[in-house]
């Protein structure tokens, strides 16, 4: 085993870029170093922990079981280092910090839109990356620091995350304006012989929650569209004779295309929570955006 007093922390950077990406290539590109000098500190990382570390296969190099085991502390012992580099006393007026965020494109357009603009007046040096929703991969996103922070609902996150409730919504039904449902009353039966079209953000499927709150009874409507997007679930709507369950907030921005009512059918409506990884819990940057985020939906986001 290498003495640690002999052993660069750079490597320990690589070591962590590599297991990330599994390709020289792509760690030397994050890295700004080049091919060779990566596969250079490649070849002395072997030599320190005395194992190939990756093994090169037609699809990339693929770890070994000793370079896996390596992964998790890497991440803990790496972020203490930042932490401890970063230890100068928060000033968000002039933090300089990139912040990575994800979420869907209604809590992009209904919150954190908004958020963020009010974000920037107390902290004009930062910057604020907004990704796509992450639901299956969160958990590893938030560990290896891709994402800082998730806007997200507690059915996506993962009991190893930290969560913070920001706010409730609800659910609205909504035809276009125009719709020959016009100013009658949307009854049950009404709501069943309609075309549906629902958000279905990862696998196109055709149920969703309004689906499960009617099979309780022994009933079924007839769902014939479903799409990623609550922007392509929207324009749908307003180009034919479709009816929708949207988020309240959402459908109340587009109150010139659309027709709201109350759901004929009894639909629980959901938390929209932050979702971070706990080993940030000693960031106080990361401690000012989710507090500032929270402080933001209390005073904006009542319904």
């Amino acid at each position: 085993m290498a003495d640690i007093r002999n052993v660069d922390l750079n490597l320990l950077y690589v070591l962590q870029v590599l297991l990330q990406e599994c390709s020289v290539s792509k760690a030397a590109t994050r890295l700004h170093l080049t091919q060779p000098t990566v596969s250079g500190m490649l070849a002395r990382l072997r030599r320190v922990f005395n194992d190939p570390l990756f093994v090169r296969t037609s699809h990339g190099l693929n770890p070994t079981s000793q370079a896996l085991s390596l992964k998790e502390p890497l991440n803990r012992i790496l972020g203490d280092i930042d932490f401890l580099i970063q230890a100068a006393p928060f000033d968000p007026a002039t933090n300089t910090k990139t912040f990575a965020l994800s979420t869907n494109d209604y809590m992009q357009y209904v919150f954190l839109a908004p958020a963020i603009r009010a974000l920037q007046k107390a902290a004009p040096n930062m910057r604020f990356a907004v990704l796509p929703a992450e639901i299956s991969s969160l958990h590893e996103k938030l560990v290896q620091g891709d994402i800082d922070l998730a806007v997200t609902i507690p059915e996506f996150s993962n009991p190893r995350l930290r969560e913070q409730i920001i706010y409730r919504e609800n659910y609205v039904a909504v035809v276009r304006k125009g719709h020959p449902l016009g100013r009658k009353r949307l009854t049950e039966k009404r709501f069943l012989d309609m075309e549906h079209v629902i958000v279905s953000p990862t696998r196109g499927q055709f149920i969703g929650p309004t689906d499960i709150a009617l099979a309780e009874s022994g009933k079924r409507r007839n769902v014939t569209v479903s799409v990623s997007s609550f922007f392509a679930l929207i324009e749908l709507v307003t180009l034919g004779d479709y009816i929708a369950l949207l988020p309240q907030r959402l459908a109340e921005k587009f109150i010139d295309r659309l027709q709201l009512f109350k759901p004929p059918v009894d639909v629980p409506g959901f938390d929209v929570i932050l979702a971070w990884h706990p080993k940030t819990d000693s960031d106080p940057v990361r401690r000012w955006l989710v507090d500032s985020l929270t402080a933001f939906a209390q005073e904006n986001m009542s319904v």
